[in-house]
């Protein structure tokens, strides 16, 4: 009888361990998947703005190149695109925005520029949210 309740409680005692172990496994499953996602996020929305980045540089330097450029272009950087927006003059200042978009992941850039014949002069560079 003491041989079968010992079996019993060590019967119980792992099942319970099984329980926790397993428990603890699914959790850090879900929180690896959770995480993966948020990282695969961050990298499209990073790739966003890098392209956006790039196409701003792109409109600086056709500017550079000839202050009349006016922008409204798509530009397509591997296999996808960012956009240069209508360049809009005021005198000799220049507001040239950008936009980019990966995976949903929409990021703008505006920048004003003044003194448009070379060198140019960046007055301020900004991430807008239109």
């Amino acid at each position: 009888m003491i041989y079968q309740k010992k079996g019993i409680i060590a019967l119980i005692t792992i099942l319970v361990a099984g329980a926790i172990i397993l428990t603890t496994g699914l959790g850090m499953t879900i929180r690896s998947i959770i995480e993966s996602d948020t990282t695969l996020d961050e990298e499209m929305s990073h790739q966003s703005l890098v392209m956006a980045t790039n196409c701003m540089e792109q409109a600086l330097l056709s500017l550079a190149d000839n202050s009349a450029y006016t922008g409204n272009e798509t530009i397509p950087i591997g296999t996808n695109t960012c956009a240069i927006a209508t360049i809009t003059a005021n005198g000799d200042t220049r507001i040239v925005k950008t936009s980019s978009t990966v995976g949903g992941y929409v990021r703008r850039l505006s920048v004003t520029v003044s003194n448009v014949n070379p060198p140019l002069q960046i007055n301020s560079w900004q991430e807008v949210d239109n």
